[in-house]
């Protein structure tokens, strides 16, 4: 297989896997077919499969597991909310003005607590994943050493602190990130002329090629699957 770039992504260079061969196209009536093996049509199937152990579930994929985005991201299980947050709620308020009854406005929460929401959601997914890799036997080289946001000047310091509180309102807790002083922060990493960071422990780092085959290996180890 030729790609523009020669080489679809570093981690599926990096990360040889043993190829999975392609299961015949089912004649069987199936109760869930997903089109693409990345992560979406992956944890799909795998929540599908613990939801109803007894479905029949096909996955197909025009290339290989991980071929896409999948296999080419920057290897993050990142605390960040992509976007902007405060844009977000603004949209939900709108919603929930002009359709009080509708999905949005049903639902009870206003923009900022469904952001908060949205958020608190993102930190149980990085949890999940861990945990499910640990469960499953999946070795993605993951590592949980958190992210850290370094300023190396006065205005770099307000910007951290607004962005600390812009956090707090949207769902951190003090147990999500901590504002540490230059000391602190050359304490963690060495940084030239760092006045101080703000640390964010949950963030996780994995090989993204290694978690996709690792699913699709759960996937047919639990027996059922096409891929």
């Amino acid at each position: 297989m030729s790609y523009f770039n020669g080489e679809a992504s570093h981690w599926l260079t990096a990360s040889p896997a043993e190829p999975l061969t392609p299961s015949p196209l089912p004649a069987e009536k199936q109760d869930l077919v997903i089109v693409g093996g990345g992560l979406t049509g992956l944890w799909s199937a795998y929540c599908a499969r613990r939801a109803h152990p007894d479905w029949e579930i096909t996955i197909v994929e025009a290339e290989h597991i991980g071929y896409g985005a999948s296999g080419r991201n920057g290897g993050w299980l990142s605390t960040l909310l992509p976007g902007n947050r405060a844009k977000y709620a603004e949209a939900v308020d709108r919603a929930r003005r002009s359709d009080p009854t509708g999905p949005v406005g049903s639902a009870g929460l206003d923009g900022v607590a469904s952001v908060r929401a949205f958020q608190s959601a993102l930190f149980d997914s990085i949890d999940e994943v861990l945990e499910v890799c640990a469960a499953e036997g999946i070795d993605a080289h993951q590592v949980r050493g958190g992210h850290i946001d370094i300023a190396q000047s006065e205005a770099g310091m307000s910007r951290l602190r607004e962005l600390f509180e812009g956090n707090a309102q949207f769902g951190y807790g003090p147990e999500d990130m901590q504002f540490l002083d230059a000391a602190e922060t050359r304490s963690r990493i060495n940084v030239d002329r760092a006045q101080g960071s703000i640390y964010f422990p949950g963030t996780a780092a994995l090989d993204p090629a290694l978690l996709t085959r690792g699913l699709a290996r759960v996937l047919r180890d639990q027996g059922g699957e096409n891929l």
